[in-house]
């Protein structure tokens, strides 16, 4: 599915900490917790940072100086992991953390400043951290990490149109094709559909190598986001053929997203889901669709599912 793309490029290092996962504290020995962090196996490491991320402002805190003391790297990016899921909570934001952060995005070691970026965008609507995710995104050498940021900004800002100029501008001035697809599909998610002859440009090649395919998974994520109906045979096309490798389940979603856009109300929206829940190409795509729509009927929609043991083969 499109989303774990989109997502995944927002996370630096390995975690297991979700968005909504921890509302509430557990009343954790902070300084123990700190001390026993460094010398803890992965799991502990994770557990300590789940259990850090609970604990208020406090324990925010207590990640960033995790981040800021330790030396290995994948245990900051467990603890990057903990402040990330700590800061959607705007009581736990504080202008120290702010300011060791956009330190980070803006230095020179390209993991922290990935890492720290993308910690940044939960400090919405903030201009300065709209500003610093700006100028770390530019100061980026690689593609992926360039493009891949352009999501923090969208997180940051949601979605904010008055930003459709500045994706524009990677769209139209990037180096790199992989940026300006992603851009595109940025500027799609923002009502401006200007990116799709670029994705359609991109369908149209032969996957001969690793990178065409590459370039034609985001294409694929980007056309679904666009939602330009004349995109759909080129969809099809792709998600119906191996030898798109990749590409093709992202290709199928797409077309999708679009075909489920086109449904003229909520009814029909939800009888095309229905529909897809029956099939095994495009069970788990209805599954994440329904779980954003975030209503009784969608609700009622995947327990139907989940009781029909045929249909739940398809919802995983």
């Amino acid at each position: 599915m499109k989303k774990k793309y989109e997502l995944a490029a927002i996370i630096f290092a390995t975690m297991i900490i979700l968005p909504g996962q921890l509302a509430f504290s557990l009343g954790v020995n902070i300084d123990k917790e700190k001390q026993a962090f460094g010398n803890a196996s992965r799991t502990e490491q994770q557990n300590i940072a789940f259990r850090l991320s609970g604990e208020g402002k406090a324990g925010a805190h207590a990640l960033m100086d995790l981040i800021e003391k330790s030396t290995d790297t994948t245990a900051r990016g467990r603890a990057f992991a903990g402040l990330r899921q700590s800061l959607e909570n705007p009581k736990n934001q504080d202008k120290e953390i702010f300011y060791k952060l956009e330190k980070m995005a803006l230095g020179d070691d390209t993991k922290s400043s990935y890492a720290a970026t993308s910690t940044l965008m939960h400090f919405k609507h903030n201009p300065k951290a709209r500003a610093a995710i700006k100028q770390a995104i530019k100061m980026q050498i690689n593609e992926s990490i360039r493009g891949e940021l352009l999501g923090a900004l969208m997180v940051n800002t949601d979605r904010d149109q008055s930003e459709i100029p500045y994706f524009r501008d990677f769209f139209l001035h990037d180096v790199s094709e992989y940026v300006k697809v992603i851009a595109a599909g940025y500027m799609g998610r923002l009502g401006d559909k200007s990116g799709a002859n670029l994705c359609k440009e991109i369908l149209e090649r032969e996957p001969l190598d690793k990178r065409t395919k590459v370039l034609q998974m985001r294409a694929a994520i980007a056309a679904g986001t666009i939602g330009d109906p004349q995109l759909l045979p080129l969809l099809e096309k792709v998600g119906s053929d191996k030898k798109y490798g990749i590409a093709r389940s992202d290709a199928l979603d797409a077309a999708n997203d679009i075909k489920l856009g086109m449904q003229p109300n909520k009814d029909a929206k939800l009888t095309y889901l229905k529909k897809a829940l029956r099939e095994p190409r495009s069970g788990s795509w209805a599954v994440n669709v329904l779980v954003n729509m975030k209503d009784k009927e969608a609700d009622a929609l995947l327990e139907w599912g989940y009781s029909q043991p045929e249909i739940a083969r398809n919802m995983r």
